[in-house]
């Protein structure tokens, strides 16, 4: 919905820019609004003023690419017509929706004011190839397709992740295969934490019968939580007990930096509003890293307040609990999703206080 609201915004300010308004217009019939729909709408007289805000803040933004997005716009039709041409193609206007925001059926009205036209064709194989890079850097997979390399030492209809409750156990694996150099296996019962909510998966060391791995990574896939694990030279996996555990020097701090994200998004929606909301992190045994929802720059005197509010609740050491419940339940009593993750009909519930 946001995505549709800001394309309707931009065509709108590209409108009154050939009217020459430079100036962001659009929030000021927000009163014009509230006056007419407000008695329909009550929650719109409410929010006025931060709907006001948010226009405001979207004009503002669009405004310092509006001009340079129109020249490179005008630049691509002087070419075109130098080669007799009338279509623009669609990695042009994939580069003016990448780099100036110009959404493609504001590109569209723009070319038609000139008796022009879009290869929205083309346009959408250049966005579906940005999508496609942005999967690969970002998501680690199984490769399904290449299954066959996998071997299954001890088959199971489900793996089990029971790294809340200990960090060291004897499991047995799974399976596993050989992919760049490194042994990727899966546990059938696993104290590692795959990367998930932001927060890096864990390290730590997997030993058997004559073998010892150290687990450089833990990723999520299809239900599993995969150990990437480097070994000294070439090892025999076999079907039999291994000892798992997970590195705690890092796993701590890493937990610490998770309920430092609680707390800090608490602190940004008491300062900044309601509204914000997660929008990713990076949870890291040194440093955490947290992305919101908000319409504008946080000024530096609310960032005080925000580290302030932050640092005290550290300083009271609150009691952290956990309980298992009901997702639906979880929601009506105020429980706030993480960004990024997906959740069954029961949910681990984290309470600070």
């Amino acid at each position: 919905r946001g995505y549709v609201l800001r394309r309707i915004l931009r065509r709108a300010a590209r409108f009154g820019r050939k009217l020459e308004m430079h100036e962001p217009f659009i929030f000021k019939l927000v009163p014009t609004l509230v006056e007419l729909y407000g008695g329909a709408f009550p929650e719109i007289v409410e929010k006025a003023p931060y709907v006001m805000d948010v226009i405001r803040s979207e004009e503002e933004s669009f405004n310092k690419t509006l001009d340079r997005g129109i020249e490179i716009f005008n630049d691509i039709i002087s070419e075109l017509k130098a080669k007799k041409q009338s279509v623009i193609p669609g990695g042009e206007a994939f580069k003016l929706y990448d780099t100036f925001g110009f959404p493609v059926d504001l590109t569209r009205v723009m070319a038609e004011e000139i008796g022009f036209s879009v290869d929205e064709d083309g346009f959408t194989v250049e966005m579906e190839k940005q999508r496609e890079r942005a999967r690969k850097a970002g998501k680690f997979t199984l490769q399904e397709s290449e299954a066959g390399d996998w071997q299954v030492l001890n088959p199971a209809e489900e793996t089990t992740f029971v790294g809340y409750e200990t960090h060291d156990l004897e499991t047995r694996i799974h399976k596993y295969t050989r992919r760049n150099g490194h042994y990727h296996l899966i546990l059938i019962e696993t104290p590692f934490y795959a990367e998930s909510g932001g927060q890096v998966g864990d390290r730590g060391k997997i030993i058997g019968d004559g073998f010892e791995l150290e687990v450089l990574d833990t990723q999520k896939e299809s239900d599993h939580n995969v150990c990437i694990c480097r070994a000294e030279g070439d090892v025999t996996l076999t079907g039999g007990p291994v000892r798992a555990v997970v590195d705690m020097e890092l796993r701590k701090p890493t937990t610490y930096n998770h309920t430092a994200t609680h707390l800090l998004h608490a602190a940004l929606r008491e300062v900044l509003g309601e509204h914000v909301r997660q929008a990713g992190s990076l949870v890291a045994p040194d440093h955490l890293r947290f992305d919101f929802t908000h319409f504008k720059k946080v000024e530096p005197e609310q960032l005080e307040t925000i580290e302030r509010i932050v640092n005290r609740q550290i300083r009271e050491d609150y009691p952290v609990r956990y309980e298992y419940t009901d997702f639906n339940a979880a929601k009506q009593r105020g429980a706030m999703a993480l960004f990024g993750e997906k959740y069954g009909d029961v949910v681990r519930v984290v309470s600070i206080a």
